[in-house]
């Protein structure tokens, strides 16, 4: 409406970033996806993931759900770079000379070199083989563990950052000298 009457844009965190889900796993993600997706659809702008861990509605904000949409951001943006196809990504020598060896084309040393560079390998999401329904059942609970294992390691290796401290006696006066400004004005 804004750019069709007004000519400019506004840009509406509402759209994807808060979701009704109140707590973290594949609802969320769900719904985080559906709405970015839906947003983009209906509104012409660029597919952007958006919420960054928050819960209900803005209300909540889980590490947990933070780190597993980190997770499906990198795999949507893996997606969106394509594969590059050219000459030395296809590497029709190898294709050629596969009919005379006893090797396939995923055990060539181009395939073995460079497949890790078309994958998305996640850090949190598990990529397995079906094995069982009990299996599949408890996969929400071991990501949610995965995910709180990857937080507290996050925890126990973060190290405050050193500041100088006349640096700091800097900002503090600059953030002074602007507050008694301000409120004067």
């Amino acid at each position: 409406m804004f750019d069709k009457l007004y000519g400019g844009h506004v840009y509406n965190a509402a759209g994807n970033d808060y979701i009704d889900a109140k707590v973290p796993g594949f609802k969320a993600i769900y719904e985080r996806v559906y709405r970015a997706f839906a947003h983009a659809s209906f509104t012409g702008r660029d597919f952007y993931l958006g919420g960054s861990g928050t819960l209900d509605g803005g209300n909540i904000f889980s590490p947990l759900q933070f780190l597993i949409e980190e997770d499906i951001g990198d795999g949507l943006w893996k997606f969106t770079q394509g594969i590059q196809v050219d000459d030395e990504s296809l590497d029709l020598e190898s294709i050629n000379n596969i009919p005379f060896s006893e090797l396939s084309y995923l055990e060539t040393n181009h395939s073995l070199t460079n497949c890790r560079t078309v994958f998305w390998l996640p850090n949190l999401l598990e990529r397995n083989l079906w094995i069982d329904l009990e299996t599949e059942l408890g996969e929400e609970n071991r990501l949610l563990e995965r995910a709180n294992e990857r937080f507290k390691d996050t925890l126990k290796k973060y190290e405050l950052p050193e500041h100088d401290p006349n640096m700091i006696k800097e900002i503090d006066h600059i953030v002074k000298e602007a507050r008694s400004k301000l409120l004067n004005e």
